[in-house]
């Protein structure tokens, strides 16, 4: 009977930083796995997959990964802000932005 629930997927490591964020590629484009567009949908709740917000990076074993990834946002201090929010395959500056576009996901989840 539960009327709300809370979405949550982030990827491990922090190379979304410079592939997916700053580029703006779309997380399901860089490889085999995961595969393709709308790679994290599923059939009954997420038919365009669940929001994305590149607030943070975690599990990344490797200090040099992370040291990279440091050094990388260093070198982009004088560049634009980039857009955070990423939803059936466009990224958003704001998630007022993101429900507007797209009306169906304050319904599925709550930012």
């Amino acid at each position: 009977g539960a009327s709300k629930q809370w979405c949550m997927w982030q990827p491990g490591g922090v190379g979304f930083v410079s592939d997916n964020l700053y580029s703006e590629y779309s997380p399901g484009m860089y490889g085999e796995y995961p595969p393709g567009p709308l790679f994290n949908a599923d059939r009954s709740r997420y038919l365009k997959g669940t929001p994305i917000a590149y607030y943070f990076g975690h599990a990344e074993k490797t200090p040099k990964k992370v040291e990279a990834a440091l050094s990388f946002l260093e070198s982009m201090k004088s560049k634009p802000v980039p857009k955070v929010y990423f939803y059936d395959e466009k990224f958003y500056t704001e998630f007022t932005e993101l429900a507007k576009a797209n009306p169906e996901v304050p319904h599925l989840c709550i930012l």
